[in-house]
């Protein structure tokens, strides 16, 4: 049985630190999003930390496969 937690997307590798991810999104008039840009903050280590751009569409990808599996949370 083939584990369903496993990351299929380009950004990060499946046993990667937690990274916090930055989307900015446009809201349609018709109801839907489209994802503009993102971000996640590169931690180099405890004193440098740099933000780093990444491919919107496979943030986008990444983000719609976590919600479709139940992992996506709020604060």
């Amino acid at each position: 049985m083939k584990n369903s937690n496993t990351n299929k997307t380009k950004l990060f590798t499946p046993n990667s630190r937690p990274k916090t991810v930055t989307m900015t999104f446009t809201r349609g008039t018709n109801g839907s999003y489209h994802v503009e840009r993102a971000t996640y903050n590169n931690v180099v280590n405890q004193h440098l930390t740099k933000v780093t751009r990444i491919d919107a569409r496979d943030a986008a990808a990444e983000l719609k496969a976590a919600a479709k599996s139940g992992m996506v949370t709020v604060r």
